[in-house]
């Protein structure tokens, strides 16, 4: 008997020590999720609400990592369509009143150098292959030609332009620093869509943990728990990403970056894993309530605690004025979501074979003086 129960109690502490194991592997089985989705032909139903009732949706075929076509949309009505093969770019812009900011301020940006835009891309070391200093006397960036009128009318009369070599970089050293600044002018929602996987990642890497959903969980708030509950029996599994405590600013080093809270400090994501692979990304990034008392003692906020709707919004204006003095981009507030649909991957991405061809590095390698108007088409 005793043997027996030894044998059931090494069972028991087996079963546990899994069942931990699964959620101390939460992040990892997800980032594994996430890098097998990246690595095969996918669709992209991707949807951004910002904070003021903005909805912008991307609609993107990636047969592989050179070869993706996108439709966006704002407010439901399309506005732009690209492709990208291989080195090549085409653009068509289908709603000029939707894309007329977009391409207005991309213009501007382009033409305020005297005909040259910076690239927001700093040049490689030719030697070292790695980023220039920026306290070294080389010059960090290289200019680029602004677009031509005939580039110009074809876009704003709906005709499709083709530039054989503007593809946008990917993969260099920095284009993740360009894309997270909000960079890449008129076709920064598709940027920002193909890249979703990739920082649906990077939020992983930054919540303090990542649990298998279970409302069971201290850290789980059923007050501000707006994702659906996998049904019984699913074999679809659901990760809950939980956020970093709030910076001090009395216990930083004097660097706002370190005592200013920013998205990661806001976000709510669920991640959705259905037979390895992920089918769906659901982010919400707002003020949770129950933080609204150690914001105002923290960041000296008087907010109306009473009124938590119009506290949080107010914590956010305030935040985000203390953000951008300092320099930095704002706490993006608004919802996300990224569904990943199943595709073949034979459906062939071939470039426009009508309309101009011309420069349109103009508009895609542009850096607004505004941070906040970086990605019109987004924001508009």
């Amino acid at each position: 008997m005793k043997r027996v129960r030894l044998l059931l109690a090494l069972v028991v502490a087996f079963t546990g020590s899994v069942a931990c194991g699964t959620r101390i592997d939460a992040k990892k089985d997800s980032v594994a999720a996430i890098r097998r989705t990246e690595g095969e032909p996918r669709g992209i139903a991707y949807e951004k609400v910002a904070a003021d009732g903005t909805i912008t949706r991307v609609d993107l075929l990636v047969s592989d990592d050179y070869r993706y076509k996108a439709q966006v949309s704002v407010d439901g009505q399309p506005a732009l369509d690209v492709v990208v093969r291989d080195d090549a770019l085409a653009v068509r812009v289908l709603d000029v009143d939707a894309a007329a900011d977009a391409v207005g301020e991309a213009v501007a940006a382009a033409t305020s150098g005297g005909g040259a835009v910076v690239a927001t891309v700093p040049e490689l070391s030719e030697e070292s292959g790695t980023e220039a200093d920026p306290d070294s006397t080389a010059t960090p960036s290289t200019a680029v030609a602004a677009p031509t009128p005939e580039v110009i009318q074809a876009l704003e009369t709906r005709n499709w332009v083709t530039d054989p070599t503007g593809a946008p970089e990917l993969f260099s050293a920095t284009a993740g620093k360009v894309l997270e600044e909000g960079e890449g002018g008129i076709i920064a929602p598709v940027l920002e869509a193909l890249r979703s996987l990739q920082a649906t990642e990077n939020a992983l890497q930054q919540a303090a943990s990542v649990n298998r959903f279970n409302e069971e969980n201290p850290n789980y708030d059923p007050r501000v728990d707006t994702f659906p509950k996998p049904a019984s029996g699913s074999d679809v599994l659901r990760f809950d990403l939980f956020p970093p405590a709030l910076p001090s600013p009395n216990q930083s080093l004097g660097s706002a970056q370190d005592s200013l809270p920013d998205n990661q400090h806001f976000r709510r994501m669920a991640v959705y894993i259905d037979n390895g692979r992920v089918s769906h990304v659901l982010e919400t990034i707002e003020i949770n309530p129950r933080l609204l008392d150690d914001i105002e003692g923290r960041y000296d906020i008087d907010l109306p605690l009473e009124d938590e709707p119009r506290a949080a919004r107010m914590a956010v204006d305030e935040l985000n004025a203390q953000r951008v003095a300092a320099g930095l981009d704002p706490i993006d507030a608004g919802t996300v979501t990224l569904e990943v649909l199943d595709i073949d991957g034979t459906e062939a991405i071939l470039l426009p074979t009508e309309g101009a061809t011309g420069n349109l590095k103009g508009l895609v390698q542009v850096k607004s003086a505004d941070r906040s108007s970086a990605v019109p088409l987004a924001q508009p």
